[in-house]
């Protein structure tokens, strides 16, 4: 798997800090979004930014924009915030110096608890659960809390830094890391229930559909796996490595998935019952380092060139691609209420929002 030199050096930088686990916060992170439905938090550099929806100006509390931390604070943020069903948020630091994982209202943008027993940077994105929050963290482990912030177990994975999420079914927690392991975790108790070591390390969730788990590795070998026992179901080699997540059409009879190689990368849909390849699309400018938006009829990918991409369903182009003069999108774009939205980074934009026709509604530059 060859590289380019920014997700190289922006790769090297991870796997530095999770394997010698020095709690170093890399120079490189990519923004994160959430939404409640009415507005997007955006979770970009050291702020958190609430966004209303509609117009795509600032929330504002008392005239003053809702942001977090209000004020200049030792924050870095490397995730998408994590939003309860109790008007919350929870995110990580994951500064050189401060450890803390936040939880927010989201009303006001105060700070109602926080978590500060591990002393290392909190890189991945918190899972919710119905009544609970599951969060990675630097130290190896992954954490359960109530949504009150209470502690309910710890799960030790790994020695080093846990940069991928966990994804759920609603009874197991499914858990990557870079040292090539994949468990499964009671979500009641924090138990093991399997372990499956993989050929190369895991940037991120597994998609989880129908009790198989559908996972990449940095060495771009994408695995379905058997969710009840660990066991490979099919193992298929892609071109180039697998930093992000597939992502299944509702039918579940088509994966999505992107690679990095070089300064370019192949775009895949392939048949999640055995592997098999049905379209494979090169990128010869251009990165797929974010999971793709599948909806029922079109499928959006972006690049790290600045490049939107729209499909049909079937791999088609379904519009003349938008491009990003110098921008770099490694987040996946977000869909919510009929906005299709875009985190770039190098951009004079911090949030662009398109309709599902592909034309641009508003876009986002926080007011000074």
């Amino acid at each position: 798997m060859k590289l380019s030199r920014p997700l190289l050096l922006a790769l090297f930088a991870w796997l530095t800090l999770s394997l010698s686990a020095c709690g170093r916060a890399p120079a490189t992170n990519w923004p994160g979004l959430s939404s409640d439905g009415s507005a997007v938090y955006l979770a970009e550099g050291q702020k958190i930014y609430a966004i209303d929806l509609k117009t795509g100006q600032d929330v504002l509390v008392n005239n003053a924009p809702l942001r977090f931390p209000a004020e200049n604070l030792n924050t870095a943020f490397y995730a998408a915030p994590a939003l309860l069903p109790n008007g919350q948020m929870v995110i990580g630091n994951a500064s050189q110096s401060e450890f803390s994982l936040y939880w927010l209202d989201l009303a006001s943008g105060a700070q109602t608890h926080t978590y500060s027993a591990v002393k290392k940077p909190w890189f991945g994105s918190a899972l919710a659960v119905s009544e609970n929050v599951y969060a990675p963290a630097g130290d190896g482990a992954l954490y359960a809390f109530g949504m009150d912030g209470t502690p309910q177990w710890k799960f030790q994975a790994s020695e080093h830094a846990l940069w991928a999420s966990p994804s759920s079914d609603g009874v197991s927690l499914y858990l990557g890391t870079l040292d090539h392991q994949l468990y499964a975790i009671s979500i009641e108790s924090g138990k093991q229930l399997w372990q499956v070591e993989l050929d190369n390390g895991l940037l991120s969730a597994p998609a989880v559909y129908n009790q198989t788990l559908y996972v990449g590795t940095l060495s771009g070998q994408l695995y379905a796996i058997n969710a009840k026992d660990g066991s490979i179901l099919w193992q298929t080699a892609l071109k180039g490595g697998i930093w992000s997540a597939p992502s299944l059409n509702d039918n579940g009879d088509r994966l999505y998935v992107g690679t990095v190689e070089g300064t370019g990368g192949t775009f895949y849909i392939i048949n999640p019952a055995d592997g098999s390849l049905l379209k494979t699309i090169p990128q010869e400018k251009g990165s797929i380092v974010a999971s793709p938006l599948v909806l029922p009829d079109q499928v959006i990918y972006v690049t790290d060139n600045g490049d939107i991409l729209w499909l049909t369903p079937e791999g088609e182009s379904l519009r003349q691609p938008v491009n990003l003069q110098n921008a770099k999108l490694y987040t996946q774009p977000l869909l919510v209420d009929g906005h299709i939205l875009i985190a770039p980074m190098n951009y004079a934009s911090l949030l662009i929002a398109y309709d599902l026709n592909g034309a641009q509604t508003w876009a986002y530059t926080p007011a000074k």
